[in-house]
């Protein structure tokens, strides 16, 4: 009887699964290394599932949180009320002026009632001379969901006879404006 030795060589090449397993083995480690060279050279990197998915998210709510900034909700309720007077006490013009003089100093109160805002938004409110340069920008920023009363005044003194413009923007929509007529005249009490 004759025992035959095969080479290890000869085994591969005349049996057909080892030679398709040989050949897959070969083919996926070159994939892999292309896609691993590919990377380095592209300075790409992987990522994992679940910081993919929390990526996405974060997008997400930065998306929604841009969107809840945007426009505000039409305020038909209770609209502002917008005052010029030459003082505050708690929290309230003193008076009512309808005109105002060079050289005194005249604060602008708003005042909103139910204001309750559905999203956050920034108020504005903007005071131009009689030349229509702005003079002061007042703002209140991120008014917040829930808010049902708000008071903002500003303090300015004119330099200039003529009609003084008070304009409020909420995020930056015009919500209301007010003029006062300022006249020559001699300073009042400081």
């Amino acid at each position: 009887m004759k025992t035959q030795t095969r080479s290890l060589r000869s085994l591969v090449e005349n049996h057909p699964v080892v030679w398709l397993l040989a050949t897959l083995l070969a083919g996926f480690s070159a994939g892999f290394a292309t896609y691993g060279t590919i990377l380095k050279v592209a300075k790409l990197e992987t990522v994992r599932a679940d910081e993919l998915r929390d990526l996405n998210k974060a997008k997400k709510n930065l998306k929604d949180l841009r969107d809840n900034v945007g426009e505000p909700e039409k305020l038909s309720k209770t609209p502002m009320n917008l005052t010029f007077t030459s003082g505050i006490r708690n929290d309230d013009p003193i008076d009512r002026l309808v005109q105002g003089r060079v050289g005194e100093s005249i604060t602008v109160h708003i005042r909103w009632l139910d204001l309750t805002p559905l999203r956050p938004y920034y108020q504005r409110l903007e005071i131009r001379d009689p030349d229509r340069q702005i003079l002061d920008v007042v703002k209140q920023p991120f008014i917040q969901p829930g808010t049902a009363q708000l008071r903002v005044w500003a303090l300015f003194t004119p330099d200039l006879a003529g009609t003084y413009e008070i304009i409020v923007f909420l995020n930056d929509t015009e919500q209301g404006r007010e003029v006062l007529n300022v006249v020559e005249g001699e300073a009042g009490p400081a």
